[in-house]
């Protein structure tokens, strides 16, 4: 095979290597996480304004079972992105500190990482807050939109369940 046919044979794969396609699938992963965060407090933003504008006034969410609830899950949502932001920050800064601490060390265990599935630079902990993280960025505004839904007709359902009552 002529060098030319093996020039255009290779610019037909869309990555050069396998570390190449592994930086690019780190680096949409890290992407759709930012979009997830973003999305989930402009939802979260969204929900209150929406329960304001609909409701109009305190009074009037904390009369209505389903608004009361809804804000609760966004309330809640922000505390907790707050505080689980604010531990991973830390415990980033940890894992730095422990990596300039001894850079033989941290050379070690890189080569020891190497083709294993681990986290590593990042600790299993950090893994396991990251991704509940990301569940509770999904799972709250999602509920609290959804208990913003039920607030619009609720009159009109706890109207059908007295009437089923009956």
């Amino acid at each position: 095979m002529a060098l030319e046919d093996k020039m255009n044979k290779s610019q037909n794969y869309r990555y050069k290597n396998a570390g190449e396609a592994l930086k690019q699938l780190q680096t949409d992963y890290n992407d759709w996480s930012a979009m997830l965060t973003s999305h989930s407090l402009q939802v979260a933003y969204a929900v209150i304004a929406a329960n304001w504008a609909v409701h109009g006034n305190a009074q009037n969410i904390l009369n209505n079972f389903w608004s009361t609830w809804s804000l609760t899950f966004v309330f809640i949502f922000l505390v907790i992105n707050l505080v689980i932001t604010r531990l991973i920050a830390y415990l980033l800064l940890k894992q730095y500190e422990y990596a300039e601490e001894n850079g033989q060390r941290w050379e070690k265990e890189y080569t020891a990482s190497i083709s294993k599935q681990i986290p590593w630079p990042y600790t299993t902990n950090m893994g396991k807050i990251s991704k509940a993280l990301r569940s509770i960025k999904l799972f709250f505004p999602l509920i609290a939109a959804i208990f913003f839904i039920i607030s619009l007709f609720s009159k009109d359902i706890e109207f059908l369940f007295n009437r089923c009552a009956l």
